[in-house]
């Protein structure tokens, strides 16, 4: 696990450098990282540790903790980053809808 997160801080401080016309890599990205599994002994799926970086060209106001009711498919969260990408989808896998923000 140290290894990934060290992998990860790497990414993020290179996406963060890189500068593009409208600010850096890293505000024009959306990035998640996370688990699909919160309790590796009981393979429980709920309550994932998800984080999102970057601010998706400014679809994404950071630096909050939402926490979604019971049962909220994580489909849910990738047909939310497909929207704020411009490809509307109505689902994705077990979607049931978008979430309703993606911001604290």
């Amino acid at each position: 696990n140290r290894f990934h997160v060290e992998q990860w801080s790497y990414l993020l401080d290179r996406c963060s450098e890189m500068q593009e016309p409208t600010g850096s890599l890293l505000d024009n990205s959306m990035l998640m990282y996370g688990s699909g599994i919160s309790d590796g002994d009981r393979h429980n799926h709920d309550d994932l540790p998800i984080v999102l970086f970057g601010k998706g060209a400014g679809s994404i106001a950071p630096g909050g903790h939402i926490r979604y009711e019971n049962g909220t498919p994580l489909a849910n969260l990738y047909v939310s980053l497909l929207d704020r990408m411009g490809a509307n989808v109505d689902a994705f896998s077990d979607s049931t809808a978008a979430l309703p923000r993606l911001s604290g």
